[in-house]
């Protein structure tokens, strides 16, 4: 028998050490080799001299990871043993290939977790660090034994990094924080090291109550932390908006220094956005947003800003549409659901379904154009603040609905004309400017540039412009890249949808935008428009007179 085991024998469980051992024995007894060689001498094999670039098609540590489950037991064994090798720093180079073994293999066997405990009182930071990484990748619930052993490593003094893979894995426990986590969290916030200060953090962004303790260090660590004050900001917001709020206007307000201090502004902008999400609870904020001063940047934020706190009130607040899908045929069409096709991507499935609106006018296009467009731009304004080019198209199509002149079309095709760029855009981003500029460009019949689209123009492609607006859109929620790809990344990005997730979520985001409209109940994209102007100049200060 000489060949690769393709699935593990009946009763084989990942976290069940005993059933691989009787796999392993199933497979020695039947003489199972892989080029030769028996599982144990391909762990074995690991101990041999490694080139600088191994090939994984001949490299032990790739084979036995390809082995899968039945190798665990021996590289289990490996790590219990108590000496690899006469000279100490083999020994853990032995040690380290193992739990790279282990890390390459998927699933990840939930069985090794007491060896990567037992890996964590080895006096390596690099092994200790890999054994924190599989235990973060494995997510255990937060048992008394793993808690007490992470929690070393988070208060080693001499490691920074050993004590961000730390707190990075007890962010990653699967269960409820332990108390002795969350105090542990709390000295961290002195950390001297501003990652394992940003993970404490996240650790107390999971308590599902933060109490008057937490309140108060998060409030001196918005003062202190120059480095992690958004999200120590964001997390005060959530809990006690009363007193973020003065706080994350002398944020905001920094904006207000002009270009000549880039990073004061990024972070007045990025504070902007954290109000963004706040929704309702930042209306009390309006007035002071509205007389902050600045180009078109800051504006067009504004603007995005004071829609995100009003929007989801004038939802609530109005009547919900009871659609008949016999009185209207876009209703029909809107809330058609039928088998997804086989032949094509969810995301070209989408353009497909976008052809069958294009005989109802322009304005239902633009306005289901609009709503796929809003659904993803904030993954351009996160991670871009101080590029206000997608935003600034958003609002001028939300013009050209509120108003459809041919001058209110150029101006939305000139402002969402956004090339981004595929070397240093994340991927979610990419797609969400483009999603924007195939979105302006439903108010027009004027011809695309032929770089827009190397596949083919949008007007080629099944749905138009609309069609490629919405394919954008999908993709940007799953985090791909539309057109050809973007080579960029950001730790700001949120975690992809599935392309199937990402199909519904656009489809869900226009139906909520346009059933409104359609059935007469209110209009989501002029009652928000009319609302936020009436505030913002209400809120700006008055021009001075001229004396005469």
């Amino acid at each position: 028998m000489n060949e690769e085991r393709e699935k593990p024998g009946p009763g084989a469980l990942p976290d069940d050490l005993a059933a691989l051992r009787r796999l392993e024995e199933e497979l020695q007894r039947t003489g199972w080799r892989k080029d030769g060689k028996t599982l144990r001498e391909w762990v074995s094999a690991i101990a041999l001299p490694r080139p600088p670039y191994p090939e994984e098609e001949t490299d032990p540590v790739h084979v036995v990871a390809r082995i899968g489950w039945a190798a665990v037991p021996a590289l289990v064994d490996t790590l219990y043993t108590e000496q690899l090798a006469p000279r100490p720093k083999k020994d853990l180079r032995l040690r380290a290939r193992c739990l790279e073994a282990l890390e390459l293999m998927e699933p990840t066997p939930a069985c090794v977790i007491p060896a990567l405990l037992r890996m964590l009182r080895v006096r390596s930071p690099r092994v200790q660090r890999q054994a924190i990484d599989l235990l973060a990748k494995l997510r255990p619930p937060p048992e008394a034994v793993l808690v007490r052993a992470l929690l070393v490593c988070l208060s080693d003094r001499h490691e920074p990094k050993t004590r961000l893979h730390a707190a990075h894995a007890l962010t990653r426990l699967e269960g409820p924080v332990p108390p002795e986590v969350r105090r542990a969290a709390l000295e961290r916030l002195g950390d001297p090291y501003k990652w394992v200060r940003r993970f404490a953090l996240r650790i107390l962004g999971l308590l599902p109550e933060l109490d008057e303790e937490v309140r108060t260090a998060l409030e001196e660590q918005v003062i202190l932390d120059d480095d992690n004050r958004l999200l120590t900001l964001r997390l005060l917001a959530g809990a006690d908006p009363a007193r973020a709020f003065p706080l994350l206007v002398q944020e905001i307000q920094k904006v207000e220094r002009g270009e000549a201090q880039r990073k004061s502004m990024e972070q007045g902008l990025r504070a902007l956005r954290l109000v963004e999400g706040l929704g309702a609870r930042a209306e009390s904020l309006i007035p002071v947003l509205g007389r902050l001063q600045g180009g078109t940047v800051l504006r067009a934020h504004v603007e995005a800003v004071v829609d995100g706190i009003l929007r989801d009130p004038l939802h609530r607040s109005r009547p919900a549409p009871s659609p008949d899908p016999a009185s209207d045929e876009r209703i029909a069409k809107l809330l058609q659901e039928g088998e997804p096709p086989r032949d094509v991507t969810p995301d070209r499935a989408l353009a497909r379904w976008a052809e069958g609106f294009l005989p109802f006018g322009r304005e239902l296009c633009v306005r289901m154009a609009l709503a796929a467009a809003r659904r993803v731009v904030a993954h351009w304004d996160d991670k871009y603040p101080d590029d206000d080019g997608p935003r600034s198209g958003l609002i001028a199509l939300e013009e050209w609905v509120d108003s459809p002149t041919e001058e209110n079309a150029k101006r939305a095709v000139r402002l969402g004309n956004n090339i981004p760029s595929q070397m240093f855009c994340a991927p979610d981003a990419f797609s969400a400017s483009w999603a924007v500029t195939y979105a302006c460009k439903c108010t027009t019949d004027g011809e695309p540039e032929p770089e827009w689209n190397p596949e083919g123009e949008p007007r080629r492609r099944e749905g138009g412009y609309l069609g490629a607006c919405l394919h954008a859109a999908c993709r940007s929620l799953s985090g791909r890249a539309v057109i050809t790809m973007a080579f960029g990344s950001s730790e700001d990005s949120p975690p992809p949808l599935s392309p199937e997730q990402a199909e519904q979520e656009v489809k869900k985001a226009i139906r909520d935008e346009l059933l409104p409209w359609l059935c007469g109940t209110w209009d989501p994209v002029k009652e928000p428009l009319h609302r936020r102007r009436e505030l913002l100049a209400a809120a700006r200060p008055l021009e001075p007179m001229e004396q005469g």
